[in-house]
């Protein structure tokens, strides 16, 4: 199994910025659901509570954009790109990964 790649600072970074995006989007999708289900809690107004508002929907694909471009700056850093040119992408994405971990769990102290 080849070694991971250092992930430099500016990686790690985006890493975090991803993660902390993917969770906005996750709280947001789970908070209007957990709305709209109080707002129509009949079975029979499943329809209702399937309709978002469009300010909703909006936020909704806003963050949803922020976090596919995050993705997409992940994965087009020169690491990420030379990662996948060496064979240890894999290794390399979970290094970062856990990097990122640290440093929120660090900056939380």
């Amino acid at each position: 199994m080849p070694d991971a790649l250092p992930a430099p600072d500016d990686l790690v970074q985006l890493q975090r910025e991803l993660d902390a995006a993917d969770n906005a989007l996750a709280d947001f999708a789970q908070s209007k659901t957990a709305e709209y289900r109080a707002r129509f809690p009949e079975p029979r107004q499943a329809l209702q509570r399937a309709r978002w508002t469009e300010e909703d929907i909006e936020e909704f694909g806003r963050l949803r954009q922020t976090v596919q471009d995050l993705r997409t700056a992940v994965r087009q850093h020169p690491t990420t790109v030379r990662a996948h040119a060496v064979g240890c992408a894999r290794e390399t994405a979970q290094a970062r990964k856990v990097a990122a971990r640290r440093r929120v769990e660090r900056s939380a102290d």
